[in-house]
């Protein structure tokens, strides 16, 4: 009966929307394959597209099975069937995922009766832009009985988002990215609220008995444009890093933000978050969280001249000054930051230069008279007096920053307000601010 279906139809073979897959290593963002020029013709014709979208992914896995595959890679039934296409992808690729010889399809599939918001960029756009429309992203492949839909992109960790749709999901590759014999399928959906659009990003494999997202933890991050995701053997050891950019909230309540890039490597089993890159920013806030992190990345020269920066630079912005509300962030920061700068000093200082412990010590307990209402000035002058009850510097650090954290810790409500920068920013602890 099925087969009599299909050879009832009315095939259309036009527009090559993309080919299929292929393609790996060196530098590559995501920008679709060229269609295959004079693809021999589909052995059966193309049917009617479903009335329900639910039922696509079982008519495509139908369509596949009565013609043994798509040399053009659906570019005939796609178009048969006017699939919107809104984005530079392709919209079908091919892949040996599971390593048995034979390729799967990794196709995107979307509905001209759900629309959504443009996702051409981070803030609003004018009605004229191009609407998004609601899809999802389909791995089909044929085990010896026919083939069929073995994962969905809205189906993740055993929950579907919501509606089950996607907007303008997007494929970008189907190859090696891992190094590890067989291809992956690499591909996005993206989710829009009241202020922002979030991306996924997927990178899919055959684990050797199903088909798994192979990041260590599922990856979403605001504004991100497929387009901008690369892959890229950066580090040379056979498996390419995917680079994926963040762009900012459009929300108060989000805090002060900046534009990023997150790195992800393999790490044998996993995609794992390797490293996080910041755009360079002139408030006062983000020049504390990169001489912070400066400071646990063990580059002492980088952090105390950001931190001499954040205390010493007055042309900084001031987040909490700019909106009104609260103390300004020089009430707390510039004391911060100074006591950061002392405490790097001091923990490269050698044993013996205690001269320079004792001014460094002093200038940290110091910090009230200049700063009397600031509550880490306050906790400083706890670390001064801890600092000086001990006779071996190690043990005097450690008591100094064990009363600073305590102190801190007492005062909690005061501390969580103070560094309250909205939900887009991490959220601090006391014993985050005096490392040990």
């Amino acid at each position: 009966m099925l087969g009599r279906l299909l050879l009832a139809a009315v095939a259309s073979v036009a527009l090559v929307l993309a080919a299929c897959g292929g393609g790996g290593g060196g530098k590559s963002t995501s920008s679709p394959t060229p269609g295959a020029a004079g693809s021999a013709a589909p052995a059966v014709s193309v049917p009617t597209p479903p009335a329900d979208f639910a039922a696509y992914p079982d008519a495509i896995a139908a369509y596949l099975t009565a013609a043994q595959g798509s040399p053009s890679c659906l570019a005939e039934l796609l178009d048969a069937w006017n699939m919107p296409q809104p984005t530079p992808h392709a919209a079908c690729q091919q892949g040996d995922l599971d390593g048995d010889g034979r390729n799967e399809y990794v196709v995107r599939i979307v509905d001209a009766t759900t629309t959504g918001p443009s996702l051409e960029a981070p803030v609003p756009t004018p009605a004229a832009e191009p609407p998004s429309y609601g899809g999802d992203v389909l791995i089909l492949d044929d085990s010896g009985g026919g083939y069929q839909v073995v994962y969905r992109g809205t189906v993740r960790r055993g929950e579907t988002v919501p509606f089950e749709r996607f907007l303008d999901p997007a494929i970008l590759g189907a190859r090696d990215y891992n190094n590890d014999g067989k291809a992956e399928a690499a591909f996005t959906g993206t989710e829009c609220g009241e202020d922002t659009c979030t991306t996924s990003v997927f990178i899919v494999g055959w684990d050797g008995s199903q088909y798994v997202d192979l990041f260590a933890e599922p990856v979403t991050h605001p504004w991100t444009k497929p387009i901008e995701i690369e892959f890229e053997d950066e580090d040379r050891d056979g498996a390419q890093e995917i680079r994926i950019p963040a762009h900012t909230v459009a929300s108060v309540g989000a805090g002060p933000q900046r534009d990023s890039i997150f790195i992800y490597d393999w790490d044998g089993a996993h995609y794992v978050l390797a490293s996080t890159e910041f755009a360079r920013s002139d408030y006062l806030y983000f020049v504390v969280l990169d001489a912070d992190q400066a400071f646990i990345d063990g580059e002492a020269a980088l952090t105390s001249s950001l931190y001499r920066k954040a205390a010493e630079d007055t042309t900084l912005k001031d987040w909490k000054g700019e909106l009104g509300t609260g103390a300004p962030d020089r009430a707390e920061l510039v004391p911060y930051a100074r006591f950061r700068l002392y405490l790097t000093q001091l923990s490269l200082l050698l044993p013996t230069d205690v001269t320079a412990a004792e001014s460094l010590v002093g200038s940290i307990g110091g910090l009230t008279h200049e700063f009397p209402d600031s509550l880490h000035a306050q906790a400083a002058q706890r670390f001064e007096e801890a600092y000086r009850q001990e006779t071996m510097p190690n043990d005097a650090y450690a008591a100094g920053c064990s009363a600073f954290v305590s102190f801190l810790e007492e005062h909690r409500s005061e501390f969580d307000a103070i560094w309250d920068y909205g939900y887009a920013n991490p959220k601090r602890e006391p014993d985050q601010l005096c490392p040990q």
